[in-house]
């Protein structure tokens, strides 16, 4: 067994897992924080440096849809057996062809699509996203075979909808909860 201190905690620990462990907490502790800036959709958010960003990750399959997967950072895996990387995506949709349209009901319309194949445990309506009214939903269910726990952020400005979404195994949900917080809080829609 090896001791561990972290935080002024004290840890008993398996050697192989020690090692794992203080990787991990230094990672997390000593991260520097990026801008990432898209001035086609005039965003800026901070992401940690460690995450893996991805741009243009689709345009959707639907060449009508109008939701864009703008860009997405996937978290550093914890150990070599952790193969689901927990990630934040954000994306705009182009509403300009339904407007007039509330925050409330465009969020009724994504919570109904939601309900088809998850739990929503929680729903704030009160919340706001880059000084912007927003709907903060958190949810759980199985997506593409993994069981999920997931927040999902969201607000209207102008033609575009702002959809920030966080998606977790459940044992790692409150794990990056502090550091996905400190993205949207980040989060600027710049004109």
């Amino acid at each position: 067994l090896c001791l561990v201190v972290t935080s002024n905690v004290l840890y008993y620990i398996l050697p192989q897992e020690a090692v794992a462990q203080a990787a991990l907490h230094r990672n997390v502790n000593d991260n520097k924080m990026l801008t990432y800036e898209n001035s086609t959709y005039a965003m800026r958010m901070q992401y940690p440096s460690n995450w893996h960003k991805e741009e243009n990750v689709s345009s959707g399959s639907d060449k009508n849809s109008t939701l864009v997967d703008v860009v997405k950072f996937n978290s550093p895996s914890m150990n070599a057996s952790d193969a689901f990387s927990e990630s934040l995506d954000l994306k705009v949709d182009n509403i300009s062809n339904i407007q007039p349209i509330t925050l409330a009901k465009y969020s009724n319309y994504t919570i109904e699509d939601l309900r088809k194949d998850f739990k929503i445990i929680e729903l704030d309506t009160n919340t706001s996203l880059s000084g912007n009214p927003a709907y903060k939903l958190i949810y759980t269910g199985v997506g593409e075979g993994v069981n999920l726990q997931a927040i999902l952020v969201l607000t209207i400005k102008g033609d575009n909808a702002y959809i920030i979404s966080y998606n977790a195994e459940p044992t790692k949900f409150s794990y990056y909860l502090p550091t996905l917080q400190e993205m949207i809080n980040s989060f600027q829609i710049t004109k």
